[in-house]
């Protein structure tokens, strides 16, 4: 009996394979010349990082808002960092700005233009599928504000009153996606500029970050005359902090503006400062020394402990520098492992290792469905372990937020892997064939 073949159209045929599963798993490993390898490793760390934080915080509230403080004076000098988690979205929006800004800058260096309309809706394809499948999923399990979700999609979530927003972790998308719409026109000016004239505006962006953010601290009482707790947690004056201060564009854009201005000199200026800085090592050292003690003192100052974070000039000077301080760290600690100036550190040894890029390549993913996941291991752990008499109270709290972050990294890894097989990734891959049809769908996604 004679075998009948199928042969799909051409387009059908290549639309089918945007989602074939085994290709957009070995996607995942993919790596090229272009791959950063030490952003992978830093990208999942944030998300894990992130994860920590948020483990503590669901377990606190559970109980009470207060509970997420005691925590906070009984931890131990070397868990201070998961209370500064806040620093781990400021590392995501360096390494953010970073990567778009490169391929923004590369555009222009090679073709003296950006394709605005190409840019804007790679950008939207590359984030919004997965996220309206999550936002879906947020809606049917009848998630607070769930009918605010329009706002999500729309990527201005963080316009609305705190209390009225849904999925309120997503407020990071909104700051970039508005971050994002504006970038391209700014560098379509200052990108064909004189070095010299880039680097002053985008100096002076930086400064005018500082600026806002002491405007914005000392305009409204409630941030000046209030403890970093108040802050966090006190209805009416937590409100003020969050949407004037926390979540919004023009107080958070700093740490976007120094990942372009690492892009900025990675692409124009790699070979000259790499030069100076093996000409002029003792100020090289200097930088790096002091870059690496600034990195730690905001990694571990307990700012969420009653007696560090009482109101007062020094707690308005933190509010006013800390984002962009840590931002500017992080910055440095890029480049100069960017520039192979000497063999590199333990750290960036390890963050480089290329094992972490299928977990980065994931860490969108995770990011939006994390809080959701955690309240179900919480709860799962803690049922479990609650039936262990044996155990301390103390020993209790400690082993329901170790086990239940630990659960949470695997869930979220899987789930991560499911959204980028059957969503993220053939989504990306329909994203590249409309824009570049003669390109390949298999080809492993860029950022933007």
């Amino acid at each position: 009996m004679p075998v009948v073949t199928v042969r799909l159209p051409t387009r059908m045929a290549t639309l089918l394979r945007c989602w074939s599963v085994p290709a957009n798993f070995a996607a995942l490993y993919r790596q090229d010349h272009s791959t950063f390898h030490l952003i992978n490793g830093l990208r999942f760390f944030s998300f894990a990082w992130i994860l920590a934080f948020h483990t503590v915080l669901v377990y606190a509230l559970k109980i009470d808002k207060q509970q997420f403080f005691l925590l906070a004076d009984q931890a131990p000098l070397s868990l201070w960092w998961v209370w500064n988690a806040d620093k781990a979205v400021d590392l995501f929006f360096v390494v953010s700005g970073f990567l778009i800004g490169l391929i923004l800058l590369r555009e222009i260096h090679k073709t003296g233009d950006i394709d605005l309309p190409r840019f804007y809706f790679r950008r939207y394809l590359r984030l919004t599928p997965v996220y309206a499948l999550i936002a879906l999923l947020y809606w049917w399990g009848a998630g607070s504000n769930a009918d605010m979700l329009w706002a999500n999609l729309l990527y201005i979530n963080n316009f609305l009153p705190v209390d009225d927003m849904a999925m309120r972790w997503t407020w990071t998308l909104a700051v970039e996606e508005q971050f994002y719409l504006a970038l391209p026109l700014a560098l379509l000016w200052l990108g064909r500029a004189p070095g010299r004239h880039f680097w002053r505006w985008m100096t002076g962006l930086l400064l005018l970050s500082f600026a806002i953010r002491a405007l914005v601290v000392f305009w409204f009482p409630e941030l000046r005359l209030h403890s970093m707790q108040n802050l966090l947690a006190t209805p009416g004056i937590s409100d003020i902090y969050y949407e004037k201060l926390y979540d919004n564009l023009l107080t958070r854009y700093g740490p976007f503006v120094l990942g372009v201005m690492t892009a900025w000199l990675y692409l124009h200026r790699r070979p000259a400062l790499a030069h100076w800085f093996s000409q002029h090592t003792g100020q090289f050292r200097a930088l790096d020394a002091g870059a690496l003690l600034l990195f730690l003192w905001l990694l571990f100052y307990p700012v969420n402990q009653s007696v560090h974070g009482e109101p007062g000039g020094f707690l308005q000077a933190y509010l006013v520098s800390h984002h962009n301080l840590f931002a500017l760290t992080v910055s440095w600690f890029m480049l100069r492992s960017f520039l192979n100036l000497r063999r590199p550190n333990l750290l960036a040894r390890f963050l480089s290792w290329r094992g972490w890029q299928p977990f980065s390549q994931l860490t969108y993913s995770m990011y939006l469905t994390h809080l959701m996941i955690i309240g179900f291991a919480l709860a799962n752990v803690q049922a479990n372990l609650q039936a262990l008499t044996l155990l301390t109270s103390g020993t209790l709290v400690v082993y329901t937020l170790l086990l239940g972050f630990l659960l949470s990294l695997l869930l979220s890894i899987l789930v991560g892997i499911l959204c980028w097989l059957l969503v993220e990734k053939p989504f990306l891959n329909l994203r590249d064939w409309i824009s570049e049809p003669d390109s390949t769908t298999h080809t492993s996604p860029s950022p933007a």
